[in-house]
């Protein structure tokens, strides 16, 4: 029951944004659903035993395809958030933010498009019957359950996919490897917390550590992507060149911010007791 009960409330947490998304009032409606679709993906992933053959892959895309409409639209979200607090730190100065205004004006209207594309996403999820599809195909399947071996695979699967990456750390300005990294964290978070119904708290420690480097590295990535908008001209103009250099400061923060982290949690050995743990599953 403990499964069942899980998957439906991962499908209750996307559907209940819905209208929020829909009316685009508050963009927190659009990261809670991004992130209800992501924690959902995770669970067809975690108890794909418990699905008759092929199914969790068929219903992990579905979902994919909502995550996806969703994911450009937050990421201008956060951008227009960011930018517009960078226009009010000019706002007083004798800068001019004719620029800056300009690349405002684009994001808002990439967020405009990034809107309708999300309001087609979510006819189709309405059209698709999606939450009623899962649950009968996991009642058709009989009790759902996952042995303790299973558990222990799917954990060390993403634990190994983030230690992978530790050379990664020492790499400032390695892009793609931290943001390869975060994902790995990401995956890792999500595969704990979708198994913490059958663990209990034993993994929460565990589950906020991955937490945190999913935070600092996404706080990084942010800016990498920001700084080189292609919106942005990068010539001449002092307001862009604040943005940017805004932008630099604060990813230098939340990298070195990262590292002492990472180095905390080696010298606590926080991923070789989350090992040592699973040994005695």
């Amino acid at each position: 029951m403990k499964i069942r009960a899980l998957i439906k409330r991962r499908l209750k947490d996307l559907y209940r944004e819905i209208e929020g998304v829909s009316e685009s009032a508050d963009i927190e409606y659009l990261h809670r659903m991004r992130v209800a679709s992501r924690r959902l993906r995770n669970a067809l992933w975690v108890y794909s035993g418990s699905f008759p053959p092929h199914k969790s892959k068929h219903f992990r895309k579905k979902v994919k395809r909502i995550t996806r409409a969703l994911g450009k639209a937050r990421d201008l979200d956060t951008q227009l958030s960011f930018a517009r607090s960078v226009e009010k730190e000019l706002a007083g100065t004798q800068t001019p933010r004719q620029r800056l205004e300009a690349f405002i004006k684009k994001l808002v209207a990439q967020r405009s498009e990034a809107q309708r594309r999300i309001t087609l996403a979510l006819r189709w999820l309405q059209k698709e019957k999606l939450y009623k599809e899962i649950l009968k195909s996991l009642k058709r399947s009989g009790k759902p359950k996952i042995s303790p071996a299973a558990q222990k695979k799917k954990i060390l699967r993403r634990l190994d996919k983030l230690l992978a990456y530790a050379p990664v750390v020492q790499r400032e300005h390695d892009v793609r490897g931290l943001h390869a990294m975060r994902i790995a964290a990401k995956h890792l978070r999500y595969t704990l917390e979708n198994l913490r119904p059958l663990q209990g708290k034993r993994l929460e420690s565990f589950i906020e550590e991955a937490a945190a480097i999913q935070r600092l590295l996404g706080q990084v990535h942010n800016y990498d992507v920001w700084m080189r908008s292609p919106c942005l001209k990068k010539r001449g103009d002092r307001a862009e060149a604040y943005f940017i250099a805004r932008c630099r400061k604060l990813r230098l923060k939340a990298y070195h911010d990262f590292v002492r982290l990472w180095k905390k949690q080696e010298k606590n050995r926080t991923w070789e007791n989350l090992r040592e743990y699973l040994r005695h599953l």
